[in-house]
């Protein structure tokens, strides 16, 4: 069996950061700030972020946009046949 060294203390502080409930912070601004509303796929590949994840990952800005492509029509597609 294992042991655990541990001060009640610390246990004390940790359960009741774990079970205090979140802060609402104040309402953010932008253009993407509410549900529901997505951003344009040439802003998402703008974004630093996400290009530094496609050098990351050998992907091209192009060949991802290719792919979408092809899944949309191939999507689209699949809709008209229902």
């Amino acid at each position: 069996m294992l042991g655990l060294a541990v001060d009640s203390g610390t246990i004390r502080k940790w359960c009741h950061l774990v079970r205090s409930s979140p802060k609402i912070g104040p309402c953010r601004e932008g253009p993407y700030a509410k549900g529901g509303v997505e951003p344009r796929l040439e802003d998402l590949l703008n974004d630093p972020v996400i290009q530094a994840i496609l050098r990351c990952d050998r992907v091209s800005p192009n060949a991802l946009r290719s792919l979408i492509d092809d899944a949309r029509t191939s999507l689209k597609s699949r809709q008209f046949r229902m």
